[in-house]
């Protein structure tokens, strides 16, 4: 098994990382996989009845079998829109990437981190999002949008990765909630051809069986 866990992190924020990982999670259980979930820091969250509510690691914690409560799969939260690390600093906080990793701690088989926003996107006072991966020692899933410009994107996020020695397990374009698809693109082959890292592509009616299939067999391997 790929460490003893895996990052999920992005080309950008508003790629799909939080659906890839909540489908991964349902997969990882489904083999037979205990899994820990923890996305250590959101911003953007919302207050609902005085709670301050982060929606990604609600839906996280209801993907998880073992139904964890959102405030152990998220123990940093604020509220602006923007990186962990501004949205901290507006509120004249400060957030380190130990405490991240302190976060990120269990005693189940295998962890499952979310990242917050793109790789090089500040997540701490500290630190970016490659750091944490880098800290936790985790090999790392990127998740990107499948349109003009991929390419380049997931390119630069693999060799981002790869100047830190971080392994990618595989690329997944998300197509999942593009209304339109440009015909003359084929982000796919174009970027199987150009790395060895393993290309998936999902849609709006594959993510059930070959990619996540897929998935926990590269993981697991």
């Amino acid at each position: 098994m790929s460490g003893s866990g895996i990052f999920i992190t992005g080309t950008d924020t508003g790629v799909g990382k939080t659906m890839i990982a909540c489908h991964l999670i349902a997969a990882l259980e489904a083999s037979g996989i205990e899994v820990a979930v923890r996305k250590p820091v959101e911003s953007g969250c919302f207050y609902f009845e005085r709670e301050l509510i982060a929606e990604d690691a609600h839906h996280l914690a209801t993907a998880s079998m073992s139904h964890p409560l959102s405030e152990e799969v998220c123990h940093y939260r604020y509220k602006a829109i923007a990186s962990p690390a501004r949205a901290a600093m507006l509120e004249a906080k400060t957030i380190y990437i130990e405490q991240l990793v302190a976060c990120c701690q269990s005693k189940a088989q295998f962890m499952l981190v979310e990242g917050a926003g793109g790789l090089l996107s500040p997540i701490a006072t500290d630190g970016l999002n490659i750091d944490l991966i880098a800290a936790l020692g985790f090999p790392a899933i990127v998740v990107s949008t499948d349109q003009l410009g991929s390419i380049n994107h997931v390119l630069l996020t693999l060799e981002a990765l790869a100047a830190r020695r971080i392994k990618a397990v595989a690329v997944v374009l998300n197509r999942f909630q593009m209304q339109t698809y440009n015909p003359d693109l084929d982000n796919y082959h174009d970027l199987s051809a150009l790395t060895d890292v393993p290309i998936l592509q999902v849609y709006k009616h594959n993510i059930a069986s070959p990619v996540l299939s897929r998935l926990v067999e590269l993981i697991t391997e």
